[in-house]
């Protein structure tokens, strides 16, 4: 996960309780510098997005997802409540839309998609 700070956490989810397991670069204040292993982030409530699946698109604007995306709840470090969400009937990007979601110079030599067909 990318900072305000401009460093790149690595978290995990072992036994129901969120561990930071990494910090890259590594700066001079971090909890992980006395530590011997990953830290459990006592710290954080709130919800952590995950996915499985490959990389879909849908939609203009364009929104990116997966077709199982995981939600944690999570309350001083330990997961009360996880769901997924089964996003496998939403469908894929048109043509058209991918064609609204690009720069239109891109375009001008070719016509819209036709929709009688």
């Amino acid at each position: 996960m990318f900072t305000l700070y401009g460093y790149v956490a690595s978290w995990a989810v072992e036994e129901d309780m969120l561990y930071l397991t990494g910090i890259s670069p590594e700066r001079h204040v971090s909890p992980l510098a006395n530590a011997a292993g990953p830290v459990a982030a006592t710290w954080f409530s709130g919800l952590v997005h995950g996915w499985h699946g490959e990389r879909r698109y849908t939609g203009y604007p364009v929104r990116t997802f997966r077709n199982d995306e995981i939600v944690l709840r999570i309350e001083s470090g330990k997961v009360v409540r996880q769901w997924t969400l089964d996003l496998r009937r939403v469908p894929d990007q048109t043509s058209e839309e991918l064609r609204l979601s690009l720069p239109s110079f891109l375009f001008r030599a070719a016509p819209a998609p036709d929709d009688k067909a």
